[in-house]
């Protein structure tokens, strides 16, 4: 199944193959690979090439290495999108405004989406959600059951690819949407109780089955903090336009 490799960098001509071939879907999520002495003779490799490439597909997330069960290839590679978009953001100077505007292009077709598709216990998740993001007072945890309420919206869409840039994008906006919220609270306590009535409205909307209504209601939920936000992260101007 495996080819030899060229002696130079050898480990780099290791994890490529192996890349390669989950590209390709000669492996699969949970397959098994053969154990490291198989490998070092398919490959023409020293053990120590291997177990650094194998260090490094473990390292990105793209492996599992159990001790005494084998090495296998992860099903869950959540974590290295995560990881590898935020790198690539911060060593390119993303901006926070190339954030906000996938944000806003991301929920505004999955709201409507979810007026089309939500199932009756979609929606009862949502309400849940709400309820609780309604009853704790700490806004951290605020913060935290908001952005779950806007991920469960998301995964509403059972898009894969939604998913991983969902979560790349909460993890990178997690402090700033933080900031948002203790910038308002001070500035307006009774802040969260229009946030509260806007996700309301939402699910109102997927209720009704009104996917022009809940994308609406969602562009204007997005608008809120928008000019705050511009302050306290020093964004460019030309986040301003994102959400017209």
């Amino acid at each position: 199944m495996f080819i030899s490799v060229e002696n130079d960098k050898a480990y780099i001509n290791i994890i490529n193959q192996i890349y390669t071939m989950i590209i390709s879907g000669t492996l699969k999520s949970g397959d098994r690979l053969p154990p490291e002495r198989e490998l070092t003779v398919q490959l023409n490799v020293s053990r120590t090439a291997l177990r650094e490439a194998l260090k490094g597909l473990e390292f990105l997330g793209i492996i599992d290495c159990k001790h005494g069960n084998g090495t296998f290839v992860s099903n869950n590679v959540k974590s290295t999108i995560i990881k590898t978009l935020s790198i690539a953001f911060k060593l390119n100077n993303g901006k926070e405004s190339d954030i906000l505007q996938l944000r806003y292009i991301l929920e505004i077709e999955c709201v409507k989406t979810a007026a089309k598709k939500a199932t009756d216990n979609d929606i009862l998740q949502l309400k849940n959600i709400l309820e609780k993001l309604n009853n704790v007072s700490d806004q951290k945890e605020k913060s935290f059951f908001d952005q779950k309420f806007h991920y469960y919206l998301i995964s509403i869409s059972d898009n894969l690819l939604f998913n991983y840039l969902a979560d790349s994008i909460f993890y990178l906006m997690e402090q700033f949407i933080f900031s948002i919220r203790s910038f308002y609270i001070q500035k307006d306590p009774s802040f969260d109780i229009a946030i509260f009535e806007q996700h309301n409205n939402i699910i109102n909307a997927i209720e009704e089955r009104n996917p022009e209504k809940a994308a609406s209601i969602m562009h204007n939920h997005l608008q809120i903090g928008l000019q705050e936000l511009l302050e306290i992260a020093n964004l460019n101007s030309s986040t301003s336009t994102i959400l017209k």
